[in-house]
């Protein structure tokens, strides 16, 4: 898990090279070339590695990446890698690229989201769903399906900082509260009267 100094720093590159992509009109085509060579880091254990050792030179590094990527990437993503490379973090691609993808959803007005359910949604009901939510909060929702089989049922919606929890788990988890709740009041109700 990312720490929340990486996170900041990452979000820091991340503000940088929106700006320049936003200003020349590429943000569309930068988060896609970002997402494309994060994955292809998340897929492949050897670049993970090659990126985040210590012990190789941030020049071998920086070259590297050049010869690798120089016909594969835009001139803007490929200063932006050596920039990154040169200040040694490279490990930190893979927040970069999220938090490049969040801030071009916010400039978008487009809210990013997860629905947990207990089973797996179709396509049709996720789109559903995601219609529906979006009407709801009058912005474009985009819903990642996750599962849980240990909530039961109902669904958990997630997005951004806000989680609404209709899980049959939790309806469960609260009825049961209720009902200890009630018992323990009914016992000092019984205590009292037999004192």
């Amino acid at each position: 898990m990312a720490s929340d100094r990486s996170q900041a720093i990452a979000r820091l590159y991340a503000e940088a090279l929106f700006e320049i992509a936003r200003e020349r009109e590429q943000a569309a085509s930068i988060r896609q070339e970002l997402s494309a060579l994060a994955e292809l880091i998340r897929q492949n254990d050897e670049w993970r590695v090659f990126l985040e050792t210590p012990a190789l030179r941030r020049e071998t590094k920086a070259e590297t990446l050049a010869k690798v990527f120089q016909d594969n990437l835009s001139d803007l993503v490929m200063d932006f890698l050596m920039v990154v490379a040169r200040k040694d973090r490279l490990a930190l691609l893979g927040e970069i690229e999220q938090a490049f993808g969040a801030l071009d959803d916010q400039a978008a007005g487009r809210l990013r989201g997860t629905i947990t359910t207990a089973i797996d949604l179709d396509k049709k009901e996720q789109a559903r769903l995601a219609e529906r939510i979006s009407r709801a909060l009058r912005q474009t929702v985009t819903l990642e399906n996750r599962t849980d089989p240990a909530i039961l049922g109902g669904m958990i919606l997630a997005i951004e900082d806000t989680v609404i929890d209709g899980s049959v788990y939790k309806s469960l988890r609260q009825y049961a509260r209720q009902i200890k709740r009630r018992t323990e009041q009914s016992l000092d109700a019984g205590r009292i009267l037999t004192e």
